[in-house]
């Protein structure tokens, strides 16, 4: 929104002397610093799920390989992984 007319909903005309008022670049910033927060634990999340999938994926291997590209994939390990959730046995075998 341009601060010069803000009757108007247009583009930001870029006049450095077009700017917001100072408690509406707080009220940003602070959506803005709550919204990275939220991101930063969404990514940290991410990583620990990749982790589990790389953990499994290396466990597994073809039993079959046909020509469309479904193949049958087989896990290798002999034991049950233990956990109250999947994560959690999972994080559990990984530690070792």
């Amino acid at each position: 929104m341009c601060w010069c007319t803000p009757t108007m909903r247009t583009p930001h005309c870029g006049k450095p002397t077009c700017v917001p008022p100072a408690g509406q670049i707080l009220t940003e910033a602070h959506r803005l610093h709550a919204e990275i927060k939220d991101l930063r634990a969404d990514i940290a999340a991410l990583r620990d799920d990749a982790e589990r999938y790389r953990f499994l994926r290396n466990d597994f291997s073809s039993a079959s390989l046909n020509i469309d590209g479904n193949h049958c994939w087989v896990y290798r390990r002999n034991f049950s992984l233990l956990g109250a959730t999947l994560d959690e046995a999972i994080d559990k075998a990984i530690a070792g």
